[in-house]
C-alpha cells in the first residue's frame, strides 16, 4: 500500500511539473502529456484508497479535459470525484455530479444526463425530499428523450414515495395512476397494475371522503378489469371503516390483510397516518356530543 501511494505521489509530482512547464510544441501538448501522468496518479491513489487525493486529482483531470474540449472525459472524472466523496462524507458530491451533468448535456449524452440526474436524486433521498423530487423529474424528462420508459417510471415511483412523505397524497396518487396506465398496455408489466392502483387508492384514502372513494375504486376497474380481488376489497373495507369513523375496524382490516399479504413499510406508514385522522375524527365527534 505504501509503495502504491509513493508511486502516486511521484507521478503526481511529474504531472505538476509538466503542467507548469513551457512547451515549444503547441499549447495543448503539455496538457495532453500532463493528463496521461495525472490519470496514472489517479489510478494509483484509487488503488491505495486515498480518497481525498482521488478527488483532488480527478478534478484536475476534469479541468484539463475541459481545456482540451474533451467534455465526455471531463464529465467522467467529475463522476469519479463524486463517487469518491462517499468515502469521506464530502458534501461536494452533489456539486461534482451537477458539473458532470452539465458536460453530458453539452455533449448530447442524454442517456447519461438522465442516469446521473437519477443518481443525484437518490443522493438527496430523504435528506432533501424537494431536491430529490426535482432531480427525479429532471431524470424523467431525459429518459423520455431517450425512450427509456422503464427507468422513467421507476423515477415516478420514487417521486410518489417522496410525495407521501411530504404528505402530498394527491400528487403521489396521480403518479401511481400514471404508471399503472402505462403498465396495463405491456404484457410483462401489467401484472404490477393492481399493486400500483392499491398504492394510489391508499393515498386517496387520506384525502377523499367515502363517496368519492367508492367512485374512485370503480374508476380503477376501468383501468384494469381484473381489479376486483383482494386489493379492491381491501380498499372498499377500509373506506367503510372510515365512513363509520371506526378505528378498531380499520386496524382489524389492515391486520387481516397483512396476515395474507405482507404490507411493506411505506403502506404501513400511510395507513397509520389515515388511522390517526380517523382517531381525530372520533375525538371531534365525541366533543360534539358533550
Amino acid at each position: 500500500m505504501e509503495d502504491t501511494i509513493k508511486k502516486a505521489q511521484d507521478v503526481l509530482f511529474k504531472a505538476e511539473k509538466k503542467i507548469n512547464s513551457f512547451s515549444l510544441f503547441g499549447s495543448n501538448s503539455k496538457y495532453e502529456e500532463a493528463l496521461d501522468l495525472y490519470e496514472k496518479s489517479f489510478n494509483y491513489f484509487k488503488m491505495a484508497r486515498c480518497w481525498n487525493e482521488v478527488i483532488e486529482v480527478a478534478i484536475k483531470i476534469s479541468k484539463i479535459n475541459i481545456k482540451l474540449n474533451n467534455k465526455y472525459e471531463a464529465a467522467t472524472y467529475y463522476i469519479e470525484a463524486s463517487n469518491a466523496c462517499h468515502y469521506n462524507d464530502s458534501s461536494f458530491a452533489y456539486d461534482y455530479l451537477n458539473e458532470a451533468i452539465k458536460l453530458f448535456k453539452d455533449n448530447g449524452n442524454f442517456n447519461l444526463v438522465a442516469k446521473y440526474y437519477k443518481q443525484l436524486a437518490e443522493l438527496y433521498g430523504t435528506n432533501n425530499r424537494e431536491l430529490a423530487i426535482q432531480n427525479y423529474n429532471n431524470a424523467i424528462q431525459f429518459f423520455d428523450l431517450t425512450n427509456e420508459n422503464v427507468n422513467a417510471n421507476q423515477c415516478k415511483h420514487q417521486m410518489a414515495i417522496l410525495y407521501t412523505e411530504l404528505t402530498n397524497m394527491s400528487q403521489a396518487a396521480e403518479l401511481f395512476e400514471e404508471i399503472a396506465k402505462y403498465y396495463i398496455n405491456h404484457n410483462t408489466l401489467k401484472y404490477q397494475v393492481k399493486a400500483l392502483l392499491l398504492n394510489a387508492g391508499i393515498c386517496k384514502l387520506y384525502i377523499l371522503n367515502p363517496s368519492q372513494m367508492y367512485e374512485l375504486i370503480n374508476s380503477y376497474k376501468d383501468i384494469d378489469i381484473t381489479f376486483d380481488g383482494r386489493e379492491c376489497n381491501f380498499l372498499i373495507n377500509l373506506t367503510k371503516a372510515m365512513e363509520n369513523n371506526n378505528v378498531i375496524e380499520f386496524s382489524t382490516i389492515i391486520n387481516k390483510y397483512d396476515d395474507m399479504t405482507r404490507l411493506d413499510n411505506w403502506k404501513v406508514q400511510v395507513l397509520l397516518a389515515i388511522k390517526n385522522k380517523i382517531v381525530m375524527a372520533e375525538f371531534d365527534d365525541e366533543e360534539d356530543l358533550i
